[in-house]
Order: C-alpha cells, then sequence, then structure tokens
C-alpha cells in the first residue's frame, strides 16, 4: 500500500485519501488511517518515533501551502488537513499513552520523554505558524459572519481552532515563540518522569505478612491474591500486599494490627516524597515554574487563567466561587463524621484526635454495628463477568447499543474486544477492556479512544475505544468479585465508552469526549447513579451463585452507607480541587516545599491526625502528568451536572428508553458541537442546580 501527502490548493486536502509515505516495516502509519481492528502484537516500541517525524514532515510540508496569499485558500484547504493531522497523531499518542501506562511494551518508557517533546514540537510547528493563522484568522471571520443554513459546524469548527491558535500562541513574536518551545518541550520531559516516579515508587514497595491469623478478617480472594503476589516473588507461607488499590484498601479496612496499618498508610500518604530516586518535589516544582512562565509569556495572569476559559466555569474566579462555599459547607461534615466515629470507639482516640490510618477501620467497624452493613457482602452480587454483561443489558436497553464478543489482535492476553451495534445493525464501533491489575500497569481506571468518530470524507468513521481498569485477577478457585465501589468504577468507564461509541460529529477535534474538560465526567458520573436505584441495580447486581437479585434492603443500606461517608469524601474532592487551584495560582510559584505547602492548605479542615510528611501532590499524576492541571475541580462539578440531569431519568423512570434515547441525541452524540450549557440545556430544559447533588449525598441541611 502506498500512502502519500499532498498540499495544493487544487485538491480537496481533507480527502480520505491515504495520505503517508512508504513506511513499508512501520506498521503504524497503517493504523492510523485504516478503519481495521488494530494489530497490537505487530506494533513495535521502535514504530512510534519514526511515525511521528513523518507527521512533523507533514506539518513542514502544510506550512509551505500556507504561504499561499489570505483569501486564496477555503475552508476546506486549511481546517480538513489539520483535522486530519491532529486526528492521526492523536491515535498516535493514545495508542503509545495506553500501552506504556497499561505495561504492556516497558520499552516505551525509554523513549517517553523524547516521544512526547517530538509531539509537543509538532503542536508548536502547527501552532506557532504565522501563516496557517493567518488564513484561520481570516476563515474565522467569514464563517462567524456566515449564516447560511447548516454552516453552524463550520464555524464552529473555526471558531475551535482560531481559539487554540491564538492561545498557544501564534501571535507570539520568534523570540517568544524560541521561548515557548523550550517550555513545552520540557514539560513534555517532566510529565512521564512524574507518573513513571508514582509507578517505580508503587511496583518496589511491598509489605510482607508470615503470619496468617493477622489476615483472617480479610476477604478470602484479597488474602489469596496476596498469596499469589508472595508466590510468583518466590516466597512460601506469606502474604504479599501492595501499593495498588485492590491491596491496600482491603487491608485498611480489615487488618487489626494498628502498626501494620501504620506501616501501609504512612507509604501510601508519602508516595513520590521519600527523596529516593522516586521523589517528585523537584518535578513538581519545575513544572509549576515553566506552567507560569508559559501563561505569562500568553498573556494570562496564571496558569489557571490560562486553562480556564473554554471551560463551563471559566476563570480561577469562578472556580473559586464554586469550591469555597463547598468547602465552608462540607467542613463541618467531615468533623461531623469524626466526632462521631470517636464516640464510636474512643479507645482509638490520641489527645482528643483519631488517626487517619484508622479511619477505614473503624468507618468499616461502626457501618456493621449501626446499620448492619457489610461492603464485603456485597462482593458475591458483582462477579466480573456478569457485571460486564449487565453493564452491556444495560446500555442495549438504555440506548439501543449491542455488544458481541470478537477476537480481535489483542494488546495483552487478557484483555477483551467487542463489536458494537446499533439496533438497526449499523456498526458503532469497537470496545477492548483491559480490566485486571498487572505489575507495572498504571493505577486507577481511565478511558482512552484510540480511533475517534468522524465524518471528514463524508463517510462516518466509527471508534475503537478501550477503557482500563486494575481489578484482581480471578484465581484457580475464586472468581473476580467487585466492591461496590470498582462496581461503580466499571461503569463510570463505560459512561466514557459511550460518549465516543455513540458519537455523531462531522469532525474528529469535536467530538466524543473532545468536550470541555469541566463537561466531559458528565457521562461517566451519570452512569454511576444506575448504582444506586433498585429497578436498574437489581438488574447489575445479582449473586453469582445462586442469580438471585441484590436484595432490595440492602439496596437501601448502600443508599444509607453512602450517606455516612460523603460529607467527608466530597470535602476531600473539594480540598483536592482546591490544592490543585492554588498551585496553579500566584501561590504555588513560592512552594518551596511541595508537602508543606499542601498541609498549609489541608490542615484547616482535615481534623484527623496525618502521618508527617503526608500529601497528596507527590504523587497527584491528574494534575502533573495529565491533562487535568487547574482543572481537577470538573470532578465535583460534574457531579453537580450528572445529578440533576439525572433527575430526568428519575422523573420518567430510569430506564425509560424515552429518555435515555433523548439523552444519546442531545449529550451522547453531539461532542462539542455546541456549547456544553447549550447540551445540557437542551436535554434538561434548564440550567443546572445544586440541590439534586446534596440531596443524593444526603448534605441538605436537616438530611
Amino acid at each position: 500500500m502506498r500512502f502519500e501527502m499532498r498540499f495544493s490548493a487544487s485538491m480537496l486536502l481533507g480527502s480520505d485519501r491515504v495520505l503517508h509515505e512508504q513506511f513499508d516495516s512501520n506498521y503504524l502509519l497503517e493504523v492510523v488511517r485504516s478503519d481495521e481492528p488494530i494489530d497490537f502484537p505487530r506494533i513495535e516500541a521502535g514504530h512510534f518515533i519514526p511515525t511521528l517525524e513523518h507527521f512533523i514532515r507533514v506539518v513542514k510540508e502544510l506550512t509551505e501551502f500556507a504561504k499561499a496569499e489570505t483569501g486564496t485558500l477555503s475552508f476546506e484547504d486549511i481546517f480538513l488537513p489539520i483535522e486530519h493531522l491532529e486526528n492521526d497523531s492523536t491515535t498516535l499518542a493514545s495508542m503509545f499513552h495506553t500501552m506504556m501506562s497499561c505495561g504492556v511494551m516497558p520499552d516505551l518508557r525509554e523513549v517517553a520523554g523524547k516521544f512526547f517533546a517530538s509531539l509537543s514540537g509538532l503542536y508548536n510547528d502547527l501552532m506557532l505558524n504565522p501563516d496557517l493563522f493567518r488564513h484561520i484568522e481570516y476563515l474565522h471571520e467569514r464563517s462567524a459572519a456566515d449564516k447560511a443554513e447548516g454552516h453552524q459546524l463550520r464555524a464552529r469548527l473555526a471558531k475551535h481552532w482560531f481559539g487554540r491558535f491564538q492561545r498557544d500562541g501564534a501571535a507570539l513574536d520568534d523570540k517568544q515563540k524560541g521561548r515557548l518551545r523550550e517550555i513545552d518541550s520540557r514539560l513534555s520531559e517532566l510529565w512521564p518522569q512524574f507518573q513513571q516516579n508514582v509507578q517505580g515508587a508503587m511496583d518496589t514497595w511491598f509489605l510482607d505478612i508470615n503470619d496468617g491469623e493477622l489476615l483472617k478478617d480479610l476477604p478470602e480472594n484479597i488474602v489469596k491474591s496476596a498469596q499469589v503476589t508472595a508466590q510468583e516473588a518466590g516466597l512460601e507461607n506469606t502474604w504479599r500486599f501492595t501499593l495498588s488499590v485492590a491491596s491496600y484498601v482491603p487491608f485498611m479496612k480489615f487488618v487489626p494490627d494498628g502498626e501494620l496499618r501504620k506501616k501501609l498508610n504512612l507509604a501510601w500518604d508519602t508516595l513520590g516524597s521519600n527523596g529516593d530516586e522516586y521523589d517528585n518535589r523537584a518535578i513538581i516544582r519545575e513544572v509549576i515554574q515553566l506552567r507560569h512562565e508559559r501563561a505569562q509569556l500568553l498573556g494570562f495572569e496564571t496558569h489557571a487563567h490560562y486553562e480556564l476559559p473554554d471551560r463551563m466555569l471559566n476563570s480561577p474566579e469562578k472556580v473559586a466561587d464554586f469550591l469555597r462555599p463547598m468547602l465552608e459547607r462540607l467542613k463541618p461534615a467531615g468533623r461531623k463524621l469524626h466526632d462521631k466515629l470517636a464516640d464510636f470507639a474512643p479507645e482509638y482516640l490520641e489527645d482528643g484526635r483519631l488517626n487517619n490510618w484508622d479511619r477505614a477501620l473503624l468507618l468499616e467497624q461502626y457501618r456493621r454495628a449501626t446499620i448492619q452493613f457489610n461492603e464485603d457482602d456485597l462482593r458475591p452480587y458483582f462477579e466480573l463477568d456478569a457485571t460486564v454483561k449487565a453493564t452491556f443489558d444495560l446500555a442495549s436497553e438504555l440506548f439501543g447499543l449491542r455488544f458481541t464478543p470478537v477476537d480481535l489482535p489483542r494488546m495483552h492476553e487478557t484483555v477483551r474486544s467487542y463489536s458494537v451495534s446499533n439496533t438497526d445493525g449499523s456498526f458503532a464501533g469497537y470496545l477492548y477492556l483491559d480490566l485486571f491489575l498487572r505489575r507495572g500497569k498504571q493505577e486507577g481506571a481511565w478511558c482512552n479512544c484510540f480511533r475517534l468518530q468522524h465524518r471528514l470524507n463524508g463517510q462516518d468513521r466509527r471508534p475503537h475505544v478501550m477503557f482500563i481498569c486494575n481489578f484482581q485477577a480471578p484465581t484457580e478457585d475464586s472468581p473476580t468479585l467487585l466492591s461496590f465501589k470498582e462496581a461503580r468504577t466499571l461503569l463510570h468507564e463505560f459512561g466514557h465508552a459511550l460518549h465516543s461509541l455513540c458519537a455523531e460529529c462531522a469532525y474528529p477535534s469535536l467530538s466524543g469526549t473532545n468536550v470541555a474538560l469541566d463537561f466531559v465526567e458528565l457521562p461517566s458520573q451519570l452512569m454511576e447513579n444506575f448504582m444506586l436505584h433498585h429497578e436498574s441495580l437489581a438488574k447489575i447486581g445479582r449473586h453469582y451463585k445462586t442469580g438471585d437479585a441484590i436484595p432490595r434492603e440492602m439496596i437501601d443500606k448502600i443508599n444509607l452507607n453512602r450517606t455516612i461517608n460523603s460529607g467527608h469524601a466530597v470535602l476531600y474532592d473539594a480540598l483536592a480541587a482546591w490544592l490543585d487551584q492554588r498551585w496553579h495560582s500566584r501561590d504555588g510559584l513560592e512552594a518551596e516545599d511541595p508537602v508543606e505547602f499542601e498541609n498549609n492548605i489541608f490542615d484547616e479542615y482535615l481534623y484527623w491526625r496525618q502521618n508527617p510528611g503526608s500529601n497528596l501532590s507527590c504523587s497527584f499524576s491528574h494534575i502533573f502528568a495529565s491533562g487535568y492541571a487547574a482543572g481537577y475541580y470538573s470532578y465535583l462539578w460534574s457531579k453537580i451536572l450528572d445529578a440533576d440531569a439525572f433527575e430526568e431519568f428519575l422523573r420518567d423512570g430510569i430506564l425509560n428508553p424515552k429518555t435515555a434515547g433523548r439523552y444519546r441525541r442531545e449529550v451522547l452524540a453531539r461532542g462539542s458541537e455546541d456549547e456544553p450549557l447549550e447540551l445540557f440545556r437542551n436535554f434538561c430544559g434548564r440550567d443546572p442546580e445544586f440541590t439534586p447533588f446534596l440531596r443524593r449525598e444526603g448534605l441538605l441541611e436537616g438530611s
């Protein structure tokens, strides 16, 4: 197959012909433009940088093409090749990030700095080009004035790219552009190093237990998994616990030995700040300084001012007006939980305060004693395979999607793959699930789209989506039984996948999850609501042995249990968001020690006695190794949106396909083809309200 890229005024540059040179040995150049399933085993670590270098040459050709006189190039001449380039390079970057983060190609870590520096250079070459910006500015003005029917999307796309070029420095002089390139190149090296430090610290820390009596209160599958982990390290009669969530959380809830919990909690709370090779404090200081310099270079007061203009809350002042009252409202709720547990177990008090490493244990004991609720009793109702099937069935009932297992080439032997179709049989996309914990895999859960839906050439290109979790793998004698929180995580990431699979957009840069950061979590968090209501949860949660639906009284206890800790949990979310804002204001520039800086913020609101050196910042990958810098508040803001939007489902019956169909059309299908507030209004018929969220979390006065 021959690939070639040509830029000339005589052809429609955005046509779907394969626009690449011949690279016989590099399969990645086929991947980025093909509709075929990705043949992951054919991909080599050495393919990525040559492919990226090819895209850099494409940018140079486009740069030459853009030297034409203003007004001689059309909308199609400029925006369609940029859309293709953005789509192709995004596919490449998504595959690199996913394969590196999932630990399936360790060699990628060695070239991560060079890859992301080159990717940064590619975008700088594109976004800092004065000739391209000259044409985009001209076409943006013409599109904004064009009132012809059907041209609204053209105006939306022109506005999107004009804003990106303007905010990314296209109007800077050559000296300023040179400095901007230096900053971006350095930042692109720092964020993968930050994440690799977090992962390295997690991979190398463990706690070995030789006395099985200490583990008698732990769930059987957790004990078995710890034993398998130890055996893989060549140890017998030993149980090895790590800093993975699947290992850490049950240990903190069920192991009675306070010194062991304290040891594990200290390792968790000081991740990335122990003065070893994985220490992230110097990286944080450099990142904050560079981001601030970059923002000022681009004409913004701070990095937060730079990041927020295209969000629903579009300034630091609006974010502060959202977070400060929330923090003040929640501060008493956080203290209330502390005092409630102190009254319940006064023997744990030290000088009138409880230790943070006792909180999970005491909360579990309190639940069992007061509402006779044991979270572990829920696990038999959420066997992994059955929960995945139930989730697919829910999407079928609500959104008319069908998920058929298919044997596609896999990134890892445990990855599952599905072909997704609509009720009329039309192809909706491919979905991959990478669900199990493995060494070298990044902690947490997330969703990536390898290929975005779009119609650049008039033909509907369907998405290829993967979501990733870190559940314990089944053993020979025990299946994977999810906790309630893990089952909610599954639905959360599935909500992101739905956002891509249901997309019906013309342009990839406006498609699927390419929306404002404080809107992108609405579809994911809305899906979590189906875990809170009997009508839907009775279908999702079924006992893996008997097939019985989860009892209504257990669902009632789930909701009662949520409100016990909701004040503290939401307070911590708000604090993390406030910490993010403070880092990216002028305050962050003056922080010599990230740990001290954070503690000065948190100590005002957290009453629990923390471990010395405790901090979130040094492992806060969302803001230092991902795209949530100055935007972490989006999770909490999206909870306001999803609770309010779910009122539409509650009003008409939460399994009403008409409501779900309207939500699919007005929100999931639209990407960012309109402003997020307009999409919300189109579905709900009004602006967002806070009351549904406060009611759901039990935070209304008197609740």
